[in-house]
């Protein structure tokens, strides 16, 4: 994003004069290239553009998905199943997601982690804090703080200083950063 700002003459007219020359201030936010995160419906959002670079803009709670999708809660980005992965880039910044709900229930596979299936994606800087993962299903239910499945062609992909913090998982899961 680039906000410009254009300080006028002191008249307040558009008659400059040479003395009365536009100063011009430019801000950039975020890294170019990358989309910013700032809140928990924009990081479920990721699921729309799996291709796509992001980075956190900053701390961002996400103690309100205890809620969404009927007490699911936020819905694991990417589908192993359907072959569909997260390709991108998550610079978290060294910023903190917080208080993150996810409960996957049913079927015979169970994938319970903010993504569920990712691809020569790239994973850095992320702190994970208090998130609470449960699920359960018919065969076998596998958790992970951040990604279940992370495949790499000639290792692309990466998982870097990344830390999950006082993690809640259920009972019938065995968990870690990635399974």
């Amino acid at each position: 994003y680039e906000f410009a700002v254009i300080a006028y003459n002191v008249n307040g007219n558009h008659d400059w004069g040479i003395n009365d020359v536009p100063t011009h201030i430019t801000a950039t936010t975020g890294t170019p290239g990358l989309r910013l995160i700032s809140n928990c419906q924009q990081l479920q959002d990721i699921q729309n553009n799996l291709d796509d670079n992001y980075e956190l803009a900053g701390n961002i709670d996400c103690s309100d998905t205890i809620s969404w999708n009927g007490g699911a809660g936020f819905l694991p980005i990417g589908d192993p199943f359907n072959e569909i992965p997260f390709t991108g880039l998550l610079e978290g910044n060294n910023y903190s997601i917080s208080d993150l709900h996810i409960n996957q229930s049913g079927g015979e596979y169970s994938l319970a982690a903010p993504f569920a299936y990712a691809n020569n994606a790239a994973f850095q800087d992320i702190r994970i804090v208090r998130p609470v993962i449960s699920g359960s299903a018919s065969v076998v239910t596998y958790a992970a703080g951040l990604v279940v499945i992370n495949t790499s062609n000639d290792n692309m992909g990466a998982i870097t200083n990344v830390h999950i913090t006082d993690a809640q998982l259920g009972a019938e899961l065995d968990g870690s950063v990635i399974s």
